[in-house]
């Protein structure tokens, strides 16, 4: 990679003091978290692992439209991924460890004219 540049990797708490920020949950001492948005439902699943009562709890929230797509958009903003065409965003945040961020993207073209338009759009018989 050129220009590569470790220090500005993101590490898990910059990624949960985002997602804390738009969820407001107040957990405190997060040991893990898994978070999956789907385009096509407009949802995001989030579970939160942290310490209570001298165990882990879990928690599981569910955001839909359009606080879902408010929460990846803002995630996208921050940690630079281009939301206009993302389709999927996964990952899952634990401590020592860099976040990975699991992204699915629809192919886009810069204009209409780009497209092959000699058929009808979404045909699924065939790709040709």
């Amino acid at each position: 990679m050129t220009g590569f540049k470790a220090c500005l990797v993101a590490e898990s708490r910059d990624v949960w003091e985002e997602l804390e920020k738009n969820l407001g949950t107040g957990f405190k001492n997060i040991v893990h978290v898994d978070f999956h948005f789907w385009v096509e439902t407009h949802k995001a699943h989030i579970k939160i692992s942290f310490p209570k009562n001298d165990e882990i709890a879990t928690e599981e929230k569910e955001l839909v439209f359009p606080e879902s797509d408010n929460l990846v958009e803002k995630l996208c903003e921050r940690f630079n991924i281009p939301f206009s065409s993302i389709y999927r965003l996964r990952f899952d945040l634990s401590p020592k460890e860099f976040p990975v961020f699991h992204t699915e993207f629809y192919p886009y073209v810069k204009d209409k004219s780009m497209l092959n338009t000699k058929n009808i759009r979404r045909h699924l018989a065939t790709i040709d």
